[in-house]
């Protein structure tokens, strides 16, 4: 059995600053008092979550099996 080298994706600093964004939205999430701003945070949560799976996503299928 070989080993696969993945293509690492091309931006790491983008991925660390989208997972400190969400790191920093969850726990917003859990201060905030209003149903209004945690509306809002869910919302910007799920933005930030789509950009870094899309991010993270940057490896396909086609990739894996060569």
């Amino acid at each position: 059995m070989t080993a696969k080298i993945l293509k690492y994706p091309d931006s790491p600093e983008e991925i660390k600053w989208l997972m400190s964004q969400e790191k920093m939205l969850k726990e917003d999430l859990r201060k905030h008092e209003t149903y209004d701003e945690r509306v809002e945070t869910r919302r910007e949560l799920k933005k930030v979550r789509l950009e870094l799976r899309t991010v993270l996503h940057s490896i396909t299928w086609k990739d894996l099996k060569k």
